[in-house]
């Protein structure tokens, strides 16, 4: 019995040797899902499917194909393209390091790729001297060539996988933080109409504006109205209590809940008709009375 459990084992390990098992699951450098695999060492993204346009096509054909899986987001990228010659090299380099000199394709296969073909791939880049040519590589034997763009062979996308989530990230983050933005501009507009509906009853439910105002002959006919505006210290007959600008002529007295201080003042105040008063060269004067409801309202 001993004996035939240690058989299976020796068993075991062989199939494991010859099939290729150690570059499946166990091959830490690319990550496999359903759709793509991902290389971690450049960060690129494969489609598992290392023949999905089924056919092979010329190179104008090939990027008209990549154009499709990006309007479909494919697996919900948009990043697809032909891989540059470099990128292909790197898989040629990653088969030679594993042993592999010929029939490369089978080595992808046994990583978990589909469909890899023994064939010639395509390549995005193109012939410096001469852009009817596009450089192309055999997964046969790994050769690197040069071929005209009117020749036909197989088609591999590949993503900027780390890249894209970066950016996608990115933008998640900014439409997020937008979101925010707008959501805290919305509580602040809530927030200020609130406000503004209770002065309303303390206000005849009217607020005039600063310009409104000004044109006003006589205060009386909107006393119990409010006004919001800016004004400038003329003169503070007390603590609470003083005359200000407002505009290039028009002089108010307003009346402050608490001592106020500063040069200007900015809010919104009920109109409660004349103040009368002396100016400082003796000549008695009137001039609309104000009272102070809110300061610092925009």
């Amino acid at each position: 019995m001993k004996r035939l459990l240690i058989f299976i084992s020796m068993l075991i390990l062989v199939v494991g040797l010859i099939t290729g098992i150690s570059y499946g699951a166990g091959d830490k450098r690319f990550t496999l899902s359903d759709s793509l695999v991902n290389d971690k060492k450049t960060g690129l993204a494969w489609t598992r499917n290392a023949n999905m346009a089924g056919k092979e096509m010329t190179w104008d054909d090939a990027s008209k194909f990549i154009e499709k899986l990006k309007k479909q987001k494919y697996t919900g990228l948009q990043c697809w393209r032909l891989p540059t010659k470099e990128e292909l090299q790197i898989l040629i380099d990653y088969a030679e390091s594993q042993g592999y000199n010929t029939h490369i394709n089978e080595l992808f296969s046994k990583i978990g790729f589909r469909n890899v073909q023994p064939g010639v791939y395509w390549s995005f880049t193109s012939y410096a001297d001469d852009t009817t040519n596009a450089w192309s590589v055999s997964m046969i034997h790994g050769g690197m060539s040069l071929v005209t763009k009117a020749d036909t062979h197989y088609v591999w996308p590949v993503c900027d996988y780390e890249k894209e989530k970066r950016r996608t990230a990115e933008k998640r983050r900014k439409a997020k933080e937008q979101e925010e933005k707008e959501e805290k501009i919305k509580q602040q507009q809530a927030q200020r109409e609130a406000k503004r509906n209770q002065l309303l009853l303390k206000c005849d439910g009217k607020i005039l504006s600063q310009e409104d105002f000004m044109l006003g002959k006589n205060p009386y006919a909107d006393k119990g109205k409010c006004v919001e505006f800016t004004a400038v210290t003329f003169q503070m007959t007390s603590a609470n209590t003083g005359l200000f600008k407002i505009g290039n002529n028009e002089i108010v007295f307003i009346e402050f809940k608490e001592t106020f201080r500063g040069p200007w003042v900015q809010g919104i105040a009920k109109i409660k008709g004349l103040y009368n008063y002396t100016t400082r060269a003796g000549i008695p004067n009137q001039v609309p009375h104000l009272e102070m409801l809110e300061i610092g309202r925009k």
